[in-house]
């Protein structure tokens, strides 16, 4: 999008300074004025778009990172009030869960696999099979990432499922 503005902007002074060379006095003083008017504001407009804002190398904006993403909806949990992350034979507590991903209790010097297949028994009665990645962990908590994200209807109820308790 800002590419687009910047190359309308430039196509706009390209066309204002032709018009001058084609007509050059033969346009009138209201109407040289008024084409002066309009290639200041574009220059001024140019100049805003390519300093302005989170630029990158050059003065160029990265438009990926300027992509404004939804904060996942995550729902908490008080101990004893857990739902359960089964991963193989071994079972987890889980301290929080999101669409993204979900952060477990797991024993101080027990080892995860990077990638693997789990069941989740949330509250509200559902029951998933994720695949998950083990994305950090800290202590005797991890945090692993839902491979693909799990749906967001899902969360909205677990949310209004543990408000309720």
């Amino acid at each position: 999008m800002r590419i687009a503005a910047i190359i309308a902007n430039l196509v706009q002074m390209v066309i204002v300074l032709s018009v001058f060379l084609l007509q050059g006095i033969s346009l009138g003083g209201l109407t040289i004025l008024a084409l002066f008017m309009l290639l200041i504001i574009a220059c001024f407009n140019l100049l805003v778009l390519l300093f302005s804002g989170d630029t990158g190398k050059g003065g160029i904006v990265d438009e990926k990172k300027a992509v404004v993403k939804r904060q996942d909806l995550r729902v908490s949990y008080l101990t004893g009030a857990q739902p359960t992350l089964k991963m193989g034979d071994r079972h987890y507590d889980v301290l929080d869960i999101a669409e993204s991903g979900v952060r477990i209790v797991v024993g101080r010097h027990e080892r995860l696999k990077k990638r693997t297949k789990c069941q989740i028994d949330l509250l509200c009665g559902e029951c998933m099979h994720v695949k998950t990645v083990a994305i950090r962990r800290h202590g005797d908590e991890a945090a692993l990432a839902f491979k693909p994200p799990i749906e967001y209807p899902v969360i909205v109820k677990e949310k209004q499922t543990v408000a309720g308790l």
